[in-house]
C-alpha cells in the first residue's frame, strides 16, 4: 500500500480512519483522514485485483472525532 499526505481530497475516494494529528498542545483538536482508493467493502470481500493506494487529508480542527468524521464524508460528497 502507497501513501501520500496531501491538502487536496481526491474524487473518488473512501474514508477508511479519522485520526488526531497529536494529543499534546494546540494539535489536540487537529484531526487528518485517512483516504484510500478502493471501496473497503470490496478490499474486504478479497473482489479488489490491485493494491491500494492510500492519502493522508488534513482536516483542521474540530472538537471531536465525530465532527471531524462529518468533516471527512462532507468534503468528499462535494467532490462527486
Amino acid at each position: 500500500m502507497s501513501s501520500d499526505i496531501s491538502d487536496d481530497a481526491p474524487l473518488i475516494w473512501w474514508v477508511l480512519e479519522v485520526l488526531r494529528k497529536s494529543n499534546r498542545g494546540r494539535q489536540r483538536n487537529e484531526w487528518t483522514v485517512l483516504l484510500i482508493d478502493i471501496d473497503p467493502e470490496l478490499r474486504c470481500a478479497g473482489l479488489a485485483d490491485r493494491p491500494v493506494q492510500s492519502r493522508w487529508l488534513d482536516l483542521g480542527r474540530h472538537q471531536t472525532r465525530d465532527d471531524a468524521w462529518d468533516c471527512a464524508e462532507a468534503t468528499l460528497a462535494t467532490r462527486h
